[in-house]
């Protein structure tokens, strides 16, 4: 699935991967692009399982929003914080998460890191070009950091 969603500037974007290929030998970082640059995360959920553990854990975040797109489920709200699902039948596309860091909250983004450990995700920042470990306050430390 290519991803290229609209990004309000003031949104922070990072995608959750499964640990499980984050530790294979088909791990990399360029992986997780396509030729022309973009996000392209099939390759890390390839040998995930259903998307119902993520929709019932994602559900606990955020209200669920309805889509206009098949193969999209969006929880939160598109102009702030949100996670968007993106699936083709039962089967994990891509993960992303936006934060509106205008109006940051430690605590949603403490939520958003608990289900990444309960669903075995590590945390991929695209526009570092790393795959961290999902820890809030070094997720917060990225967000500040980010201009």
């Amino acid at each position: 699935m290519l991803l290229k969603n609209a990004m309000a500037i003031y949104q922070f974007v990072f995608f959750l991967v499964p640990r499980s290929w984050v530790g294979s030998p088909e791990f990399s970082i360029g992986a997780l692009f396509n030729e022309e640059g973009y996000v392209d995360t099939n390759a890390a959920w390839k040998a995930y399982g259903s998307v119902s553990e993520l929709e019932k854990r994602f559900s606990s975040i955020f209200p669920e929003n309805e889509s206009s797109e098949v193969g999209i489920r969006i929880w939160g709200e598109e102009a702030g914080n949100d996670i968007q699902l993106f699936y083709s039948g039962d089967v994990v596309e891509a993960v992303q998460v936006r934060l509106d860091k205008r109006n940051l909250s430690y605590s949603s983004l403490s939520d958003i890191v608990e289900v990444s450990k309960r669903v075995k995700c590590s945390i991929f920042l695209p526009r570092k070009k790393i795959v961290i470990d999902p820890d809030s306050t070094q997720l917060m430390e990225f967000i500040k950091g980010e201009k």
